[in-house]
């Protein structure tokens, strides 16, 4: 009996052995065991730090100037500042080559709170895109970032996006880059990422000052603020075949040189949908938003306002744009024009001064005698609410309070 029991017993230990390597191995594998990087003591560069990481780490770099580029983030890894904001790190890529690539990565990618600076892209397809970010197939969290004063020869000094890559930023702001397109962003064919809360000032392109939405682009914006950008052709976007939506988004002091172009440059079957955003102050031979071949914007609950432009709204070929409790006013080529013209007193749409308190400060909150407080049933018209009079009501999104005092 003895004899017969042993090569059992002997399966079972081998069993048992198995298993519990395999829960070690699993367990070591888990969250519960995952480790913590320090920069520069556990190691010395971000990229080391990267390189040694596994899913589940956390890269925590100190705060300081890290002089790296060509990081090639990994999934799962979370990489972060010592206090998780922009002012604390900055990754300096001396105008040597891109600052990060991110391949096949999903939401549980995380890069937080770095200044992201003198990234260069330069070359052949596809090195001379995204000089801060090349961003393919990928659907990573960036948050607290600041990306600012990068290059590009093609599109993208910020980020460029590319098979289906659909990241979420928040709290972001790109500042002073400069590319041939899509200068803060470039959305390639089915990319469709998340912003919330941030900020595109001062970027020039020749096409696309702020962003370049391509092919089935269908970005959602909400609280973002679009100041001091230029460009050719779409101070702020140029979208081709594109749906992007616009959430209580601010466009002021953008800047467009082409007469057949605007500020929202729209091309080939785009219809975006603007809904409670603002628009003061953008200039240019142009319109503030320009309509080629078969687009047909939905803008709703949307402000228009002393901008010096040809039109605030222009339609080539078939477009039709289609508006809402709309307030056009005081614009420098007139207000209820052109292919607008049978709209105003229609669907809630009016012309009144909005009473802005301070547009001169880059805040655009209103009086509370303004018709945009409350018109007609309509609810609020533009992105800032009530700021100035007997009420002084100041709502307003993070991404314009920074925007109006940088």
């Amino acid at each position: 009996m003895r004899a017969a029991i042993r090569p059992r017993a002997g399966i079972l230990l081998q069993i048992v052995i198995f298993t519990l390597v395999f829960l070690l191995s699993a367990m070591a594998s888990s969250p519960l065991f995952a480790r913590t990087w320090d920069v520069p003591f556990d190691c010395s560069t971000i990229r080391a730090g990267i390189d040694s990481a596994g899913a589940g780490d956390t890269v925590l770099v100190a705060c300081g100037t890290y002089y790296e580029q060509g990081i090639e983030m990994k999934p799962g890894v979370c990489l972060r500042s010592a206090d998780g904001t922009a002012g604390c790190a900055t990754i300096d890529a001396g105008f040597e080559g891109r600052v990060f690539h991110c391949s096949s990565l999903d939401g549980t990618t995380r890069i937080e709170g770095f200044t992201i600076a003198h990234g260069y892209a330069t070359g052949s397809e596809p090195d001379m895109h995204g000089s801060a970010m090349y961003c393919d197939g990928s659907s990573l969290v960036i948050a607290h970032c600041i990306f600012t004063d990068n290059t590009a020869d093609g599109e993208a000094a910020g980020i460029y996006c590319n098979k289906h890559a659909s990241p979420t930023l928040i709290d972001c702001v790109f500042s002073d880059n400069s590319a041939r397109g899509g200068c803060g962003m470039y959305l390639g064919y089915d990319c469709n990422p998340t912003l919330t809360d941030c900020v595109f000032a001062g970027n020039s392109a020749h096409s696309g000052g702020a962003m370049s939405l391509v092919w089935g682009a269908y970005p959602k914006l909400v609280h973002c603020t679009f100041s001091g950008n230029s460009a050719e052709d779409g101070a702020v976007i140029d979208c081709w075949a594109c749906g992007p939506t616009f959430t209580n988004c601010t466009f002021h002091g953008n800047i467009t040189s082409s007469v057949a172009s605007g500020t929202i440059a729209l091309y080939k079957f785009s219809a975006p949908a603007f809904t409670g955003c603002s628009f003061y102050g953008n200039s240019g031979p142009g319109s503030v938003i320009s309509c080629n071949i078969y687009c047909d914007p939905l803008v709703k609950n949307t402000l228009i306002a002393f901008n010096d432009v040809g039109e605030p709204v222009f339609c080539y070929d078939g477009s039709s744009p289609c508006l809402h409790c709309c307030d056009i006013y005081g614009n420098e080529g007139g207000d209820w024009i052109g292919c607008i013209e049978d709209q105003n007193g229609t669907n809630g749409n009016i012309s009144g001064d909005p009473l802005f308190c301070d547009p001169g400060s880059g805040s655009f909150w209103i009086g509370c005698g303004s018709p945009c407080a409350d018109a007609g049933g309509c609810g609020l018209i533009g992105a800032w609410e009530v700021g100035c009079g007997p009420t002084r009501l100041r709502s307003a999104s993070w991404s314009s309070l920074k925007a109006a005092y940088r």
